[in-house]
């Protein structure tokens, strides 16, 4: 039996007024989840693949603090190896030179 009921679409409304069929409404809904998901995940790939370059140029930065640290290390032993040498000298001179006085 035939009621000649006219089968309405469903439809949702906009802010604007304009009414769109809500099967329009989800494709284009799913399809900006979709690319606002895709917009996401090559941000944070970008920021990951700064923050690996960052973190490559600390552990050089690092390394060559550490060589330098190293390099500051061994001068401050010469250094006292010089500095100990000259010591020695002075005190052999100063002998050598009391013992001339003596002779």
């Amino acid at each position: 039996m035939n009621t000649r009921k006219t089968r309405r679409l469903k439809t949702m409304k906009r802010s604007k007024g304009t009414i769109v069929s809500r099967k329009t409404f989800l494709a284009r809904y799913l399809e900006a989840l979709i690319n606002n998901t895709e917009k996401k995940n090559h941000q944070l790939d970008e920021r990951k693949s700064l923050e690996e370059k960052r973190t490559v140029i600390d552990e050089n930065c690092l390394v060559e603090i550490k060589n330098s640290k190293r390099s500051i290390i061994q001068i401050r032993t010469t250094t006292n190896q010089i500095e100990e040498s000259s010591q020695w000298t002075n005190g052999n001179e100063a002998k050598l030179s009391a013992c001339a006085v003596d002779r």
